[in-house]
């Protein structure tokens, strides 16, 4: 596909896995195989288990362009080690060759649990930013490395959107806050030169119709 980020066909959404993520390698029975490329060093940990964080999302087209995805989850930055842990959605399209074809990494998103958005980051957030949740709230920071073992919150540095989940287009929009889609609202941050336009959040924030199976 070619499109934007958080959550289409296939068997996406929460899959019911409520449990925590402790991985002990980058497999598990409940995983569906799914060809993503190895992890370019042990720390990916590129894999496809859900959380209570972390959809168990399935191959589909994400974009819109009529074009199946595939895709794998990897940890966002600063999880390693800790549990739960938050993970970004990685998409990937087959180019070249159709007898040898090959993966293309398309998309590193945030893919809802909801399965009613996704959001593609833009490539300056990528191993820069990071994603906490808050309540109803998904929280975007950028990532600052300087958390420990024992106290997670030291990675989440100056915050630069905030989506939150709302039942229906009736429920009363904070100040500071904006609808941006009938199930979410969003509130942006100009404090830092990662903040994001308008324009680059409309492009970045993909509705999806197929919501929580």
């Amino acid at each position: 596909g070619g499109g934007s980020g958080g959550d289409g066909g296939g068997n996406n959404g929460n899959s019911g896995n409520s449990n925590g993520d402790s991985d002990s390698g980058n497999s598990d029975s409940g995983d569906v195989p799914v060809p993503v490329p190895p992890p370019t060093k042990k720390t990916d940990n590129t894999n496809r288990r859900p959380n209570i964080y972390t959809a168990d999302v399935m191959p589909f087209d994400v974009d819109g362009d009529g074009i199946t995805e595939l895709c794998g989850t990897q940890m966002f930055p600063g999880y390693e080690g800790r549990d739960p842990r938050i993970r970004a959605v990685v998409w990937y399209t087959l180019t070249g060759d159709t007898l040898k074809p090959e993966l293309t990494k398309k998309y590193y998103s945030y893919f809802s649990m909801n399965g009613d958005y996704v959001f593609y980051f833009p490539a300056r957030w990528e191993n820069t930013v990071t994603v906490r949740a808050d309540g109803d709230d998904i929280i975007f920071c950028e990532y600052t490395a300087s958390g420990t073992q024992e106290d997670i919150n030291g990675i989440f540095g100056t915050e630069l959107l905030r989506i939150r989940s709302v039942e229906n287009t009736a429920a009363v929009v904070p100040a500071g806050f904006r609808r941006i889609s009938d199930t979410c609202i969003i509130k942006t941050s100009e404090e830092s030169s990662m903040g994001l336009t308008s324009d680059e959040v409309a492009k970045c924030f993909r509705v999806l119709s197929r919501g929580a199976s």
